[in-house]
This record gives structure tokens, sequence and C-alpha cells, in this order.
């Protein structure tokens, strides 16, 4: 499959064809959907390519979920332009969510810090925030953690609970790269019921990867 948003529209579409339900997180848990899809964005690098992610998959009538970074290198989610943006993908149905990364924390309990960074978003969202997706835990080490102290900080949900990979197929294009088989692969093979999607909307373009 190749990293282009046509592509990944056309895979898209083939979902829908094949009778896939597209899935918040908040309704993942309880869906007895016979063919499910959740989709997730960790918006690492570029908000812009974020965007034109959600154009894609609002043009079908799809919705995700963007998880945003606070201290992002090439882009600042607090700044005008970032909000406009934002704004923009939650206006199309999407939602947003934090990418949380810890280990900018020395000190700081991570979960109050969760509960701060959380609460700025919130303050020029459309919807509050209620979902968390670790920044690069296979780096630090943290996958899980503790429910009620995620509840305390007014998270709802975490996008690596053991509950929904134990019910989903999870696929992730990490480092430009398909670790077990392609979205349009298992889209396609009749034999993957639920998938849970994981992408990174820097890998994603329209005609080459110097757009971005």
């Amino acid at each position: 499959m190749k990293f282009e948003l046509s592509a990944y529209k056309k895979s898209l579409k083939d979902a829908l064809h094949n009778e896939y339900k597209c899935l918040s997180f908040e309704s993942a848990y309880d869906s007895n959907h016979e063919k499910s899809l959740l989709i997730r964005h960790d918006v690492d690098m570029s908000l812009d390519q974020a965007l034109e992610i959600a154009k894609t998959e609002n043009d079908i009538g799809i919705s995700s979920c963007f998880f945003i970074r606070l201290h992002a290198k090439f882009y600042n989610a607090l700044s005008v332009d970032s909000k406009r943006k934002m704004n923009l993908i939650e206006d199309m149905g999407h939602r947003i969510g934090l990418h949380f990364e810890e280990d900018f924390y020395d000190t700081c309990d991570i979960f109050d810090a969760m509960a701060t960074e959380k609460s700025l978003l919130d303050s020029f969202l459309r919807y509050k925030i209620d979902a968390i997706a670790p920044h690069e835990p296979s780096r630090t080490g943290r996958m899980t953690f503790d429910k009620s102290k995620l509840s305390c900080a007014g998270i709802k949900y975490q996008a690596y609970d053991s509950l929904l990979f134990e019910k989903f197929k999870y696929i992730s294009d990490s480092s430009c790269r398909w670790r077990d088989g392609s979205f349009e692969e298992h889209i396609n093979d009749r034999k993957t019921p639920k998938i849970y999607l994981l992408t990174h909307p820097i890998w994603w373009y329209y005609k080459t990867p110097i757009e971005v």
C-alpha cells in the first residue's frame, strides 16, 4: 500500500463497502457490530498533514481521533494557527485527544501534568478532551496508566488500553512501515473483522513525500 492519500481514501471506501462500522473510543468498548474500525492519528510533526487526513476522511463520512502534542518541535499547539486547524478538524466531526509526553516532565506528577495539558487544550477546543495516547511508549516503557488516576485527570479513554487490544487487530504505520500487513490488506482479506488503525499523518501525501 502506497502512503498516498488517494490510497488511504480508497481503503476507507473499501471498508465502507465491506460493511465496516467506524467507531469512536467511546463506542469501541461496547460495540457488537460484526465489522468494526477504530481509527486514531498521532500528530507527531504536522498539523497541516493532520488536516489533510481529516479532510480525506470527511469526504466519505468517516470520523476519527487526532492526538495532539503540546511539546512538538515542528508545531505549536497553543498558537492561533494551530487552534484554527484543530477547530476545523473538530468541525468535520473528528475529535481531538492528548498525545501525552511523559518524559517532558522530571519531577511533576504525571497525572497533574496530564490534567494541566488537557485543561489548556480544552480552553479553546469545541469538545473537551477525554482520551490520551502516550507518545512513543515503546521508548518510554509506559503503555498503561492507573485508571482511577486517569479519571481524576479527566481522562476516560487510553489508546493502549488492553481491552482494546483484546478486541481489535492493531495495525500501525509507525516509521512509515506496516509491521503486520497494511490497512488495505486487512480491510480486504475478509479475515480481520475488527481493526484498530493508527496512522501518523506526516507519512501521507498527495503525490510525493517532499510535500511535507
